[in-house]
């Protein structure tokens, strides 16, 4: 299998190492690439912040270059390093007061909770052009989405289903929900456009579990860059 699963955790923590540099500019051009095309104007959007060196990077290579990858931010992270959580300005700039009185009670319901949220999910021209190679790639985000989830003991991811995109209706296929039953708010780009907050716990659909299965020797064979805790602890 041509396919390469790599996970690059907090690149801030391994910045001294010349192969998370490479990564990260990896990503720098695929999220470039894929949001200007989603946007028509590369220079629109930047689909960068300061999560690109303190989340975990969740990215599919084949034939070792990167075509698909998103990111994961966990709310602990946040709150140690005393940032916001990346979904929050969305909601505060974008969302109504209903959407505001039901998120806030979520994490006041919620504060012992392993909460994250998946973000920026880009796909690489070369993907996007090609039929076979994009539905294989969104095959093997269901096995990613759940094997990621498992390994890291998440009890609560947030997404934003983009209208767009289509993103919506692929994050309720691997089982997530609508936030609330609370319709769409207006995220933070510079056309405001509609998206659904969702919300994904420990159960998956059918086939997300079909997906999981069959992408699971892939998982396996995964690469993981990640920080020693002394290295952890200097960034903390």
């Amino acid at each position: 299998m041509s396919y390469k699963i790599t996970i690059l955790e907090n690149p801030l923590t391994t910045w001294n190492q010349p192969e998370t540099r490479a990564i990260v500019n990896d990503i720098v051009a695929l999220k470039t690439e894929g949001y200007g095309r989603a946007f028509n104007d590369p220079l629109l959007v930047i689909p960068l912040d300061v999560f690109e060196f303190v989340g975990n990077h969740i990215l599919l290579y084949k034939d070792d270059k990167l075509i698909m990858g998103y990111k994961n931010v966990f709310l602990h992270d946040c709150q140690r390093m005393n940032l916001d959580f990346p979904l929050n300005p969305h909601v505060r700039t974008g969302g109504t007061q209903e959407h505001k009185m039901a998120y806030q009670k979520f994490f006041e319901d919620h504060s012992q909770k392993r909460i994250c949220y998946d973000c920026h999910l880009t796909v690489s021209n070369q993907a996007a052009k090609d039929p076979d190679t994009l539905y294989e790639c969104l095959s093997i985000l269901y096995a990613l989405v759940y094997h990621y989830r498992h390994e890291y003991e998440i009890d609560y991811t947030f997404m934003l289903g983009t209208f767009f995109a289509g993103t919506h209706k692929t994050f309720q296929k691997m089982g997530a929900k609508i936030f609330a039953d609370l319709g769409p708010i207006h995220f933070s780009t510079y056309d405001k456009r509609e998206a659904l907050i969702m919300l994904c716990d420990k159960s998956f659909s059918a086939k997300t579990l079909e997906y999981s299965k069959r992408y699971d020797a892939l998982w396996k064979m995964r690469r993981v860059i990640t920080a020693n805790a002394t290295e952890k602890m200097k960034v903390a």
